[in-house]
């Protein structure tokens, strides 16, 4: 699986830098907000969806997904906030 995420924040620890990496939304939804919104969401059924997606959303903040890697391959790449990078995770054969 590879999944392209965008780096938040980076902190040195020793010889290991951390990033703190988001999954990287090209294409985001539109949120109504104010009376409009909640109405439309009250009155269209749709209140269980959202309590979920903002339970998951608040969950995901609390625990933001993290990469350790050497300092040596960080400063060769030179990783930044912003940066675009691909994620790949493939079982063990």
């Amino acid at each position: 699986m590879k999944k392209r995420c965008v780096i938040c924040l980076t902190q040195r620890i020793d010889d290991m830098v951390r990033l703190q990496i988001q999954p990287e939304d090209i294409v985001k939804e539109k949120i109504e907000t104010g009376i409009k919104g909640m109405m439309g969401m009250v009155m269209g059924g749709d209140m269980e969806k959202v309590q979920k997606r903002i339970q998951r959303d608040a969950i995901l903040m609390q625990a933001p997904d993290m990469i350790t890697i050497p300092y040596d391959e960080w400063k060769k790449h030179g990783y930044k906030l912003d940066d675009i990078v691909v994620v790949t995770i493939e079982p063990e054969e």
